[in-house]
């Protein structure tokens, strides 16, 4: 089962499969289906490793491959070219829970869907790989799933169970990542963090020569908010306004004790002074724990050349009770408690049972 040998199969199964030549099943099963398996390590002469028309109750499963012990480790069902079904899909999961194999094959020799057929959920959510090969310029990735779920060698050894397994939980992983993509984008525009202004900063001086000021390309990613919808892309001005701000800070409580403050800028700096008191230490750590590079770092000391920039040192307050440490407060009240929450997470206080923000109500 050399990569070269199965490649070259895979290539000429898809030259066959894209002629149109193949106009029934049995001519999918001989001249493609047959032909990768052999590459794949299963003889189609030795009926102690593979047998077709293998019997489940009164009805028959297209292909069993089988283990040492003649039990089948994975059923093929084969299917004419573009006739692929969910009938196909529940047909061959019926041959599975009789006879409790593991591995499972729906093909109609381009497309290849792989299941394991005991984890949860409907068919579709038990699939770990699929492929068509008159879609594939490169074979070689194709080659090598192939040969990891459904090799001989690999299933015979149980690798090919395991390397099923982890795929599929790295497809759910993946599709829950996905599911919140919109709202973590929505985030991003409402109040953007410093890694995206820079990263559109540098690439508007990469082509212009000149750089956006970084309030205006804040500006900028907010105003993208009223133009973009969940689910689609960009559709130019909607009228929509961004979400509204959870509320005006007003103080914190931490631990049951109330601050009160005038302002959320006074809250932040009320509350990072609460959270030296409690961990000696944080206020550097606070200050060494956003980018080093950035033009706005997270807190400073008095000496800090920002504090004697015009624009920068109005972003800055100092810190109640530590007056060497100042503290960046610009942004909105949503903003405000995010921080919030990343100070007193550092500070080793859990937000929203120690620490907890005192709101006014909506801004709107």
């Amino acid at each position: 089962m050399s990569s070269s040998g199965l490649e070259e199969a895979l290539a000429k199964a898809r030259d066959t499969l894209a002629s149109g030549a193949l106009t029934n099943e049995a001519q999918v099963r001989s001249a493609v289906i047959t032909p990768i398996l052999h590459a794949l390590g299963w003889d189609p002469a030795d009926t102690s490793q593979r047998l077709t028309e293998y019997p489940v109750d009164t009805k028959r499963v297209d292909e069993a491959l089988l283990g040492p012990n003649g039990a089948p480790l994975v059923f093929v069902e084969a299917k004419r070219q573009r006739n692929l079904s969910v009938k196909a899909e529940d047909q061959l999961f019926g041959y599975a829970n009789n006879k409790g194999v593991p591995l499972l094959v729906l093909t109609d020799g381009d497309t290849w869907h792989l299941y394991l057929s005991m984890a949860a959920g409907e068919p579709a959510e038990r699939r770990f790989a699929h492929l068509t090969l008159t879609e594939l310029d490169d074979l070689s990735r194709a080659a090598q799933d192939l040969r990891e779920f459904i090799g001989r060698e690999e299933v015979l050894s149980g690798r090919s169970d395991d390397a099923a397994r982890a795929r599929l939980q790295q497809n759910k992983s993946r599709e829950i990542g996905n599911s919140g993509l919109e709202s973590a984008w929505a985030e991003l525009l409402r109040e953007p963090d410093d890694m995206l202004c820079d990263l559109l900063i540098e690439r508007v001086e990469e082509n212009l020569g000149a750089r956006p000021g970084t309030q205006d390309t804040e500006d900028f990613l907010r105003g993208q908010l009223m133009d973009w919808r969940p689910g689609t892309p960009t559709q130019g001005n909607s009228g929509q306004k961004s979400p509204p701000e959870a509320g005006n800070l007003r103080g914190f409580r931490i631990r049951g004790r109330s601050h009160d403050a005038a302002s959320g800028r006074e809250t932040l700096t009320l509350l990072a002074s609460a959270l030296e008191r409690h961990t000696p230490g944080f206020l550097e750590a606070w200050a060494a724990s956003g980018r080093p590079d950035t033009e706005r770092r997270r807190a400073v000391g008095s000496g800090d050349a920002r504090l004697q920039d015009d624009v920068l040192k109005r972003g800055y307050r100092p810190v109640a009770e530590f007056p060497d440490w100042h503290l960046w407060v610009n942004g909105t009240t949503e903003k405000k408690l995010t921080w919030m929450r990343q100070m007193s997470e550092l500070a080793g206080l859990k937000w929203g049972h120690d620490v907890e923000p005192v709101l006014d109500g909506p801004t709107g």
